[in-house]
C-alpha cells in the first residue's frame, strides 16, 4: 500500500498494490475520474516510481579510508632458526601510526602476491599486533596484540619477499620488499630504514 498527497486539493489518495513491487524496477502510477468521500473532483495524476533499498551505513562509515602507512608492517622475522629467548616462530609486527585504534577487519595480508585474511583484531593507537601462523607458539610484549592467522605463510622466505598490507577497500597500505634474512634476527624498521635486530 502507498500514500500519495495531491497537492492541488490537499487530498490523499491511498493506493493498493496487488503484487509487492521489485525494487529497482521503474513503475507507472496513475489514476483519473477519483473523488473525494465529500465529491471532490481530484485531477489527473501520472508519475514513474521506482522502490530503493533502505539506504545502508555509508561506505566511508562502514569501512574508513585509511592512508599509505597509516598502519606499517614494522618488524618481521624471516628465519627465526637458533633463537633462544623467543620460540622459533616467523611473525611480521603491524604498528599503528594513528591516534586511534584501527580495526584489521577486512584487511588482507599480501605475501607473494598472494592475498590472506587478517582476521578481526583492534590494533590500539600507537600500539603494535603481531601476524603469526595459528597454533605456533608466540611471545612478545604485553601491550602488543596477538593476531593468529589460519593463512598466514608457513614459512618466510629467507632470501626476501614482497609484502603487501591492504585495507579494506584493497588499498595499498604498505609495502616491504625486505632483505635476505639472517638467522635468528629480525629486521626491524627506523622511518624509511631497515636493519637487523641486536637485541636478543
Amino acid at each position: 500500500q502507498k500514500s500519495y498527497l495531491d497537492e492541488e486539493t490537499r487530498l490523499s489518495v491511498n493506493v493498493l498494490f496487488e503484487k509487492e513491487m521489485e525494487l529497482g524496477k521503474v513503475y507507472t502510477i496513475s489514476y483519473s475520474g477519483l473523488k473525494s468521500v465529500s465529491g471532490d473532483i481530484l485531477p489527473d495524476y501520472s508519475m514513474e516510481w521506482m522502490i530503493k533499498a533502505e539506504e545502508d551505513e555509508t561506505e566511508e562509515e562502514s569501512s574508513p579510508t585509511y592512508s599509505q602507512g597509516s598502519v606499517r608492517m614494522n618488524e618481521i622475522m624471516a628465519n627465526p632458526k637458533g633463537l633462544k629467548e623467543l620460540p622459533e616462530t616467523e611473525y611480521v609486527e603491524l604498528y599503528n601510526t594513528t591516534e586511534k585504534p584501527v580495526s584489521l577487519k577486512g584487511w588482507q595480508f599480501v605475501y607473494g602476491g598472494s592475498p590472506k585474511p587478517i582476521g578481526d583484531a583492534l590494533i590500539p593507537a600507537k600500539g603494535y599486533a603481531v601476524l603469526y601462523r595459528s597454533g605456533r607458539e608466540i611471545s612478545m610484549d604485553a601491550s602488543a596484540v596477538a593476531v593468529p592467522m589460519d593463512k598466514f605463510p608457513n614459512a618466510l622466505a629467507n632470501t626476501g619477499k614482497e609484502l603487501q598490507l591492504l585495507d579494506p577497500k584493497g588499498n595499498v597500505i604498505d609495502l616491504v620488499l625486505y632483505a635476505k634474512a639472517t638467522a635468528g634476527k629480525s629486521w626491524e624498521r627506523s622511518g624509511e630504514d631497515w636493519f637487523l635486530s641486536t637485541d636478543i
